[in-house]
């Protein structure tokens, strides 16, 4: 009896590992091809653009307006953002604009020849000229020689103008085209450029970033209608955007505008809110060397020292205005992320 009993148990125990290990292999068997099902899919649409040398995490979709050729080859670019090309744009346009492909690693005169033949073969799109300009400048700087920063201002227009056709302002030339105006001095020109801008853009915040590079320019040039659109440029500043109110307090610092300094940069108010705290501190210690109120500017000094202990603090003997940023280490500005371009 014992011996039937022990039998029982040990058959039992058999069965039951048979079943289990039936359970567990049928259900490796489902989850592989769980598994495997998911990774032909992912494979079959993300691989659509290595076809055109773009990386397989870009995936184009049908009915979005534009080729899916298009799609791959601006897919991680700056274009998808702020410049989405039309429907008729041509891929190798495109491709040689954003240096992709066959255009990757060129010199910069090979590159200059690949856009100038891009401008013979398509003059009424705006990337040939932008690009064409980009390149004499050195990609996204303003390098070069005055004849190629002259030729590159007069393709920053073209571009500009087609822009303007479609109703649009286009984001790289609005960052690059006004500095380079002023650097060559031509007034005309920029009034010219944003004459139109303004046009098309909405009265209020919409016109910040365009007043205050405008502003940036003048400024440069020596005029002064630059404080006014300083000025515009803060009456329209988003909540908590500080560029307009930096920018500003170094011009007016620059033109020994102390007390103007001052009046804009009050302790407690919406500016200090928004400005970086040792940059804000640094500037009204600046303002107050100016007016010679020694004490009151030591103070204001060590505001922003204590603040950021390795912030570089004006020298009280040197020529307040015309020293290097006092800015600490942050996260960029828009503002600041766009000079990167230029």
């Amino acid at each position: 009896m014992g011996a039937t009993k022990g039998q029982g148990h040990k058959r039992f125990s058999w069965v039951f590992v048979l079943l289990v290990s039936g359970v567990l292999y049928a259900f490796a068997l489902a989850t592989e091809v769980v598994e495997e099902e998911p990774m032909d899919d992912e494979d079959e649409e993300t691989s659509v653009c290595e076809a055109w040398g773009r990386p397989r995490y870009i995936v184009p979709s049908e009915g979005f307006g534009l080729s899916i050729e298009v799609q791959c080859i601006i897919g991680d670019t700056y274009l998808v953002r702020h410049d989405m090309p039309g429907p008729d744009e041509d891929p190798d346009l495109l491709r040689r604009y954003l240096r992709q492909g066959p255009y990757e690693n060129l010199s910069k005169e090979q590159s200059i020849v690949v856009m100038e033949e891009a401008v013979r073969l398509w003059p009424q799109s705006h990337y040939a000229h932008q690009g064409l300009a980009e390149t004499l400048l050195g990609g996204h700087g303003n390098q070069g020689d005055s004849a190629d920063k002259r030729r590159a201002a007069d393709e920053f227009l073209k571009a500009a103008d087609l822009g303007f056709e479609q109703g649009k302002v286009l984001y790289v030339i609005e960052i690059q085209l006004p500095q380079l105006l002023a650097e060559l001095g031509d007034k005309e020109n920029l009034d010219r450029y944003f004459t139109r801008v303004f046009k098309l853009q909405p009265e209020g915040e919409a016109r910040y970033w365009s007043y205050l590079a405008y502003a940036k320019a003048l400024a440069r040039l020596g005029d002064e209608q630059a404080e006014i659109y300083f000025q515009k440029a803060i009456a329209v500043s988003p909540e908590g955007v500080e560029d307009a109110y930096e920018f500003y307090a170094r011009y007016l610092l620059e033109h020994s505008k102390a007390q103007t300094v001052l009046e804009l940069l009050t302790p407690n108010s919406q500016v200090e809110r928004a400005m970086y705290k040792p940059t804000f501190h640094s500037m009204r210690c600046q303002a107050l060397e100016q007016l010679g109120r020694k004490a009151e500017a030591a103070a204001a000094c060590q505001q922003a020292r204590d603040l950021t202990p390795s912030l570089e603090m004006p020298n009280p003997v040197g020529i307040p205005g015309n020293r290097p940023s006092s800015r600490g280490p942050r996260a960029p500005t828009k503002l600041g992320l766009l000079a990167c371009l230029t």
